[in-house]
């Protein structure tokens, strides 16, 4: 195996080519290898690139499992559950997940311009959860501050998206770990090379829940990180 840093590989360095990070997809539009794989890349960045004759195992969660988290946090209670997305990839996943959770009211809201914001904020106002997508555009270290304030202010739930955010004071998400990452790609590339089929995309199959208890403690929750994520996959 080969590694490149900064750098894309000379013409033909091996069968497979495998990138990582958003910035290197581009390599895998019309690559001439035998098959590509994408690894640390977020779902609707590798929709945007349409690599061809690749997979991938995906950096972000599904909306779907953060609401499995949700859904457990809340006991499977009645709730109104505010999502504020830029990308129609996310808009589509949400589109599927009212069915799912019929006792969960999803309010979700297309964001865009300079006061995404201030509509940010107004749905944690005026909902009892918000569940943030992966989207650097929105969630990111500059209104990180923002949007923590304001959920701390109204008393409500944050979610996600990574474990940056739950260190920051999000109250919980759902995360991979490197080591999660690494045993899915290994496990795609092993499978391909036994079959010769190139497996379909993927969210990394390994997870844990990771809570902030400090933040926990403050909204009056007693929370166990290994037992919301049992509830989560119990039906």
């Amino acid at each position: 195996m080969n590694s490149y840093i900064g750098s894309p590989p000379p013409d033909k360095a091996g069968d497979i080519l495998l990138v990582v990070s958003d910035q290197l997809l581009p390599l895998l539009v019309d690559h001439h290898y035998r098959a590509g794989f994408a690894l640390y890349t977020h779902s609707a960045a590798y929709a945007d690139a349409a690599p061809t004759n690749s997979s991938a195992v995906y950096a972000d969660q599904p909306l779907s499992r953060q609401l499995q988290l949700i859904n457990a946090l809340v006991e499977k209670r009645p709730a109104s559950i505010a999502i504020g997305w830029q990308h129609p990839h996310y808009g589509r996943q949400i589109a599927a997940l009212q069915r799912r959770y019929p006792q969960l009211k999803i309010v979700d809201e297309q964001l865009a311009g300079s006061d995404a914001q201030r509509r940010i904020n107004r749905l944690i106002q005026r909902n009892d959860v918000l569940l943030a997508t992966p989207e650097s555009a929105l969630y990111n270290a500059r209104s990180a501050r923002g949007i923590l304030l304001a959920a701390y202010r109204h008393n409500k739930l944050l979610i996600g998206p990574t474990q940056s955010f739950v260190n920051a004071g999000a109250l919980a998400s759902v995360i991979s770990t490197p080591e999660h990452y690494a045993a899915d790609i290994r496990e795609m590339i092993h499978r391909y090379l036994s079959s010769g089929a190139l497996p379909a995309p993927q969210h990394p199959s390994r997870y844990r829940v990771v809570v902030n208890h400090h933040v926990a403690e403050s909204l009056g929750l007693r929370l166990n990180d290994s037992a919301l994520q049992q509830q989560m996959v119990e039906p």
